[in-house]
């Protein structure tokens, strides 16, 4: 085939590629239409030190570290430990004033353990309760358990 031929066929693959996931969610979340926290990323600060060996996984806690808002945009820092090379992926689902985070740490290869102090990203303008309910699936799962549940108190700076 000519140069030009190539060339060619792969403009045609990029052009397929491109209309095939113009209109793909990157995200797997579901929100009510009329929610008032809409979920937006999540952001993976990787291995936060205390890299340990596999018999770490079954003492360490998920809890939430802390959470903070940057103009509309509120954050919520989770710690949990997982495999040192994971391969994260999240689903968020948000009913009312409820939150539902599921994590599963898909990549098992390594024979390690590290903390992570990982941040989820809702656009929010209310302040007042919001339960959150964390559920992971890690390398001493076979199935998404339910790690953390718990309310909190939202209040921005000055209210």
């Amino acid at each position: 085939m000519p140069k030009c031929g190539y060339a060619v066929l792969l403009m045609l693959l990029c052009c397929f590629s491109f209309f095939c996931n113009v209109n793909k969610d990157p995200v797997k979340s579901e929100q009510a239409a009329d929610a008032s926290i809409y979920y937006l990323e999540f952001t993976d600060y990787g291995c936060s030190g205390n890299e340990l060996k596999l018999g770490k996984a079954a003492e360490s806690g998920v809890y939430l570290k802390n959470y903070f808002f940057n103009k509309d945009t509120l954050t919520l820092r989770i710690h949990y430990t997982a495999n040192c090379c994971p391969g994260f992926v999240d689903s968020v689902s948000v009913t009312g004033n409820e939150v539902g985070i599921a994590l599963a740490d898909t990549l098992r290869g390594c024979r390690c353990i590290c903390d992570y102090d990982n941040d989820f990203s809702f656009l929010y303008n209310d302040t007042g309760e919001l339960r959150i309910i964390f559920k992971w699936w890690d390398i001493t799962h076979t199935q998404l358990v339910t790690a953390m549940d718990t309310t909190l108190i939202v209040t921005r700076q000055g209210s």
